[in-house]
């Protein structure tokens, strides 16, 4: 009964089970079953996929809601943007059509950044700048991370720089927030920084974009022309932020590796500079050391 394609969406009386497995006989080919078990783990304020086995008996609590978030996950919403948050490094943080959805890409540019200051800086007092913050994910998660460090993080975007500083607040995070573009509010203040780190928009405006992607996350966000462009245009002025020893953290995207290490060798000829592969093995983070020598 419960897989039957000919009656509406309905959720009465199902077990967790039954909702997950009823969920899956609906979705579109846009939607993976990944999401649903993330609306459900959302839905249901759950951690992980075995904590959601370990309540599969129990009744689906409040079904018409739980209904009416899956009537938005079937056309074409992200799981994130419906629940309104997002876990990230350990913490959950708001999330609407305002930033990107934060991605577990991205957690591990903040868990290499992590793992490198400490050997880089040991017991230092440091100034960190995250640019293009968006939800202020990174940034917050650094000063969760270092609480003696000064933390920047700069946007172009209004709407973008009011969430991040709820989270902030939500989160307890001591981050100063910075409009403008880029590195532009660091040179402004005359702020030097030891640390520098980005996910900017790196995807090239001529790209195919996954629909769920493109419908919903904000493009401001998502697209450069060419591709590396936003990378050049730190690189190009990142003399007038840097100390005797800075460290810069970027993510990027696929097929960029070639044209990053042009422009470093151009830009920065003396840097040191090492590329690191994701989980899924692909070329995905850099780390730049522009130690004045």
């Amino acid at each position: 009964m419960i897989n039957s394609k000919k009656s509406p969406v309905n959720f009465d009386n199902l077990t967790i089970g039954e909702a997950y497995k009823y969920g899956c006989s609906w979705l579109p080919s846009t939607i993976s079953e990944a999401h649903l078990r993330l609306l459900l783990l959302d839905y249901l304020n759950l951690d992980n996929y075995w904590d959601l086995k370990r309540k599969a008996n129990e009744l689906l609590p409040t079904p018409i809601i739980f209904t009416h978030w899956y009537e938005r996950l079937i056309a074409n919403e992200p799981p994130q943007y419906i629940s309104g948050r997002a876990s990230f490094c350990g913490h959950s943080f708001k999330v609407d059509k305002r930033v990107l959805i934060p991605r577990p890409e991205t957690e591990e540019l903040v868990i290499l950044a992590i793992e490198e200051i400490k050997k880089n800086f040991p017991n230092q007092k440091l100034v960190i700048a995250d640019i293009g913050t968006g939800s202020g994910a990174i940034a917050i998660s650094l000063a969760k991370s270092f609480p003696q460090a000064t933390v920047y993080a700069t946007d172009i975007s209004l709407s973008a720089l009011e969430l991040a500083c709820e989270n902030s607040l939500a989160l307890n995070a001591d981050v100063t927030f910075l409009s403008g573009d880029f590195l532009d509010p660091l040179i402004e203040r005359h702020i030097k920084v030891d640390v520098l780190i980005s996910n900017p928009p790196y995807i090239d405006s001529d790209s195919t974009i996954d629909p769920l992607v493109w419908e919903n996350e904000p493009h401001l966000a998502l697209l450069a022309k060419p591709g590396i462009a936003n990378y050049e245009k730190m690189l190009t002025k990142v003399s007038q932020i840097q100390k005797k020893k800075t460290i810069i953290f970027f993510e990027f995207g696929i097929n960029q590796k070639d044209g990053l290490s042009e422009l470093i060798n151009h830009q920065l000829p003396k840097a040191k500079y090492t590329f690191y592969r994701d989980m899924q093995n692909i070329d995905r983070m850099l780390m730049i050391d522009n130690s004045d020598k």
